[in-house]
């Protein structure tokens, strides 16, 4: 039986945050580049209240920028190809209430390499679900995350972790236990 392992979205599967900062970028004049975000805190980089990022990740979940996401390049051969090996379950801390149009963009390019999601509900109302927490519900055996935060919380919970990409929001000197470092697809399986 394939083990699983939990996929995280954005900035593994797809590059959110880049088309998001153009959509920030555009609408409100601004001129923010990737090299700023040391987080996924969004208000800290656009030096606005966490209410006012929020609506803006909100008005970009609505817009053409986030319905026109594209994979990263290479994930989707490799997922394809990974997935004769082991169970993927897409697993993110996106909202519940954006569930329908995350799916649509999994099945879209992704098919059935992808067999599962489920979501976090990081920044929505109600109910919301740790990193750790959704690994445990879908059994997964391994987590591939861009969030040095969340690899450290599965590596916490015994849970261990393969941090994607080689981002402003994932640098560290000193990688928890359990987590090693993948810079793009070609090093997820070494």
């Amino acid at each position: 039986e394939r083990k699983i392992i939990g996929l995280d979205i954005d900035e593994v599967l797809t590059p959110f945050l880049d088309a998001l900062n153009t959509f920030y970028n555009e609408k409100y004049n601004k001129s923010h580049k990737l090299e700023e975000y040391k987080t996924f805190v969004f208000a800290d980089t656009w030096h606005i209240s966490p209410e006012d990022s929020t609506k803006v990740v909100n008005e970009f979940f609505n817009s053409p920028g986030f319905a026109n996401l594209k994979p990263i390049e290479g994930s989707a051969d490799q997922v394809k190809n990974l997935s004769k090996k082991y169970k993927f379950i897409a697993v993110t801390s996106r909202q519940t209430a954006w569930k329908d149009v995350t799916k649509s963009f999994l099945d879209k390019y992704y098919g059935e390499s992808i067999e599962g999601l489920v979501l976090g509900n990081h920044y929505g109302e109600g109910k919301k679900l740790s990193k750790p927490e959704l690994c445990k519900q879908v059994g997964a055996v391994l987590l591939i995350d861009d969030s040095i935060r969340y690899a450290t919380n599965c590596s916490n919970a015994g849970i261990p972790c393969v941090l994607f990409g080689n981002y402003p929001w994932n640098q560290t000197n000193d990688l928890p236990k359990l987590v090693r470092r993948a810079n793009g697809w070609e090093e997820v399986d070494s």
